[in-house]
Parts: C-alpha cells; structure tokens; sequence
C-alpha cells in the first residue's frame, strides 16, 4: 500500500477539523511529549498529604500482630520502596505488599479521627 499523498492528508485533516475533531497528540493536551492527565483524576496535594499523615498517625496508633508487621509499616511511612523493606527483614517484595494492602485497607477503614 502506497503512502498517501500530502494533499488528500490535508483533506482529510481540515474535514477531520470543520466536523469538530480535536487530535490529542497534535493539540495543547500535550505536555513534554506526554499527554496531559486529567486534573480530575490526579489527587491533589492535600488529599496524598492527609493519607501520609494517616500512614504515620497508623503507625504509632495501631496494634500491629508482629514486629515484622509494625517493621513493614514504618518502613512503607518513611517512604521506603517494597525491595529495600523485604530485604532488610528477610522476605519477599510480595509478602511486603500484601502487608501493607492489607494494613492500608484497615486503615482507611477505621473511623476519623476528632483533632
């Protein structure tokens, strides 16, 4: 199959444009290459600082079952990747996860807290 020629791509973009279509990767949606997230669905600042003081209130408010739980979750409030937690204690990156899926979900299913 042949390569279209320059003028039926003309064409078709100023059809494209008079019905109204607005192409992504040619437009304003474009941010250093990257297509632009939807401010919608990114969380804002307030809200990922408020689940990190969560994360960290957890910490200290928490009955954790074992020292390696309490350990994984320390880790995971200072920020510290999965791999680098499984080492120093001596597990896998998927016990460490699951740990704190598991340890995230009671957290975010206790009631708030009054200030």
């Amino acid at each position: 199959m042949s390569k279209p020629s320059r003028a039926l791509i003309r064409e078709w973009k100023q059809k494209l444009k008079d019905s109204g279509f607005v192409d992504i990767e040619h437009s304003d949606h474009i941010d250093n290459g990257m297509l632009k997230a939807s401010p919608r669905l990114r969380p804002g600042r307030a809200e990922a600082e408020h689940y990190w003081v969560l994360v960290g209130r957890f910490l200290y408010r928490w009955q954790f079952e074992s020292e390696m739980e309490q350990s994984i979750w320390e880790g995971y409030s200072n920020g510290t990747t999965c791999r680098v937690i499984a080492a120093a204690l001596g597990t896998s990156k998927d016990s460490v996860n699951r740990t704190i899926r598991r340890l995230t979900k009671e957290m975010l299913a206790l009631p708030p807290e009054e200030e």
